[in-house]
């Protein structure tokens, strides 16, 4: 799939938490590693060949029109497979909300949304390119004690579910010899920016060090949007009540 941006494991390195790069990760994911394998030369490209032409055939007999999806690997076909937005409750996108007392706002002219942030945190940017696919993540960090909060707009994860976009970016991170266990009774729809998210909470551990990590995934105006929440296990229901949940109510699509 599209690169993507590990920034939200990457920013929470500091903490213990292995270095991963969005995207790379999840490309093995997806496709166990074939990023970089060669062509099929041969007899391989010979069956390859058979079978798309029994393919064709076949659809050609039910009648049924092809659907090309793009590939994960390789930037895929100009006519691309998209998940239906998600349920839009509330708000009508306008301009850019007046920060919080204390806050500062962040509008992103690429993912066309707006955020909300603690004044004193840092703010960094990610933007990469694979296969044709553009990923964005913006993120946004406090150091001592560690709080990381992300925000992914990738253009492979038009092509996924809620749920996969989520298991995405878990796969990723386990790669990278992360530990994660889905939380009991933490998957929810939730509303953010007046549109409906799937939300998945896990416990887990990197480079020995425990972590919780709360994912929220959704899809407006054609694109996928993923959200990661990062602390430690005794830090993190202060951090959600404290930052967290002013800045998800803060949260606006910018149209």
């Amino acid at each position: 799939m599209g690169r993507g941006s590990a920034a939200s494991w990457d920013a929470a390195d500091s903490m213990g938490m292995a270095s991963w790069e969005p995207g790379q990760g999840r490309i093995g994911t997806w496709a166990d590693g074939d990023a970089t394998s060669d062509k099929p030369k041969g007899g391989r490209k010979r069956l390859l060949v058979t079978l798309l032409l029994v393919a064709v055939v076949l659809v050609g007999l039910v009648g049924v029109a092809i659907l090309k999806l793009p590939s994960l690997l390789g930037g895929g076909s100009s006519q691309v497979a998209t998940v239906s937005d998600d349920p839009f409750v509330a708000y009508t996108p306008g301009a850019t909300p007046t920060a919080l007392p204390q806050y500062k706002v962040y509008a992103s002219t690429t993912s066309l949304y707006s955020v909300n942030y603690p004044q004193q945190w840092s703010v960094k940017n990610n933007a990469n390119t694979s296969g044709g696919q553009s990923d964005y993540v913006d993120i946004f960090q406090q150091a001592s004690p560690v709080v990381v909060f992300t925000v992914e707009q990738a253009q492979a994860f038009a092509t996924l579910t809620d749920q996969q976009a989520i298991d995405a970016e878990v796969n990723s991170a386990k790669q990278q010899g992360q530990t994660f266990t889905l939380t009991a009774n933490s998957t929810q729809k939730v509303t953010v920016g007046g549109a409906q998210w799937l939300r998945q909470e896990y416990d887990g551990t990197a480079n020995g060090v425990k972590n919780h990590v709360a994912i929220l995934s959704t899809h407006h105006g054609g694109r996928s949007y993923v959200i990661v929440m990062i602390s430690t296990p005794d830090n993190f229901a202060k951090a959600d009540s404290t930052y967290f949940q002013p800045m998800l109510k803060s949260f606006r699509f910018q149209k």
